[in-house]
């Protein structure tokens, strides 16, 4: 029987081999520490390796005591690299009509930050988060209007692809939202990971086709517009894909919230369908705006998980 170190209250003693020393470790006891030090202490003085034939001389026994601490910041930063890594897929899904530029910029300017922020968070930074957008406009109202998309990747290809993208078209209140819902939820485009944990953040400043969404929209009432988005509001809560719903001021109030009832008749505790209500201001108010509730959403979003 040896005992080891310098005989402080909580020392080990190394009985029959190391195994009983090692049954109980676990990283969540901090006396998993004072095992380590105990065991690197006795294991780094050569005179502990001397073989005692008398039992009495092997029990008073004591190696000279050594200084050996433990960076344990470095040790959790060794460690976190072999951690688990999960996955994160977010789609910006941005009204991109006349009135939407300070929107766009305001992502498009804070796109980075967010990702910053978002690997500071204890819980994310083990995450391999991508970032996709959807950019849709109203070719329902006007054939020259497109919608434009970028599939999931790094912040930086989704940074390059919305430079090039402006506020243009529109011109009534309803905008297209089912066909950016077909594009979002279209697997070869957007390229959705199949274990991601998957979020939609659709900001909007006017509302839906068909007067089921939208109180104004007399002149289209086609099954398609508003079933078709139905159909995609379902599959979303289906697909466990969470959805933050931007509005800007009143108009898009009444999609916002129709989709929400949608969503929750089917959604399962996986996932959520939030609104987030902002007014129009200054460019620089929009973008810190942005940035700090998409922080936040994510943030309590992954929380939970």
């Amino acid at each position: 029987m040896l005992y080891c170190t310098q005989g402080k209250e909580g020392d080990i003693i190394i009985d029959c081999g190391y195994t009983k020393a090692f049954i109980n470790m676990s990283t969540e006891d901090i006396s998993t520490w004072r095992y380590i030090q105990n065991l690197a202490g006795f294991l780094s003085r050569p005179d502990a390796h001397m073989i005692y034939d008398d039992g009495e001389t092997a029990k008073n026994y004591r190696p000279n005591g050594i200084d050996f601490k433990i960076n344990y910041s470095k040790l959790y930063n060794k460690f976190d690299k072999y951690a688990k890594k999960g996955e994160l897929d977010v789609v910006y899904m941005i009204d991109s009509t006349g009135s939407m530029m300070s929107w766009i910029n305001g992502v498009k300017n804070k796109c980075k930050e967010i990702l910053n922020k978002l690997n500071e968070n204890k819980k994310l930074k083990n995450y391999d988060i991508k970032f996709g957008g959807v950019f849709y406009r109203d070719p329902v109202d006007c054939i020259t209007d497109k919608h434009e998309y970028k599939s999931l990747g790094d912040v930086n290809s989704l940074k390059i692809k919305m430079e090039s993208i402006s506020a243009e078209g529109g011109g009534d209140a309803p905008e297209d939202w089912y066909g950016a819902y077909q594009i979002v939820l279209d697997e070869l485009k957007m390229k959705w990971r199949k274990n991601s944990l998957k979020i939609i953040i659709h900001i909007a400043d006017a509302g839906a086709h068909t007067l089921r969404f939208n109180d104004y929209d007399f002149k289209h009432n086609e099954s398609e517009y508003e079933y078709g988005l139905v159909e995609y509001i379902k599959k979303c809560a289906e697909k466990n894909i969470s959805i933050f719903g931007y509005q800007i001021g009143d108009e898009p109030q009444k999609s916002f919230n129709e989709c929400k009832k949608i969503y929750d008749q089917v959604k399962s505790k996986e996932c959520n369908y939030e609104i987030e209500i902002f007014e129009n201001a200054s460019d620089q108010i929009i973008a810190e705006k942005l940035k700090e509730n998409i922080i936040n959403n994510i943030s309590a979003f992954i929380a939970k998980k």
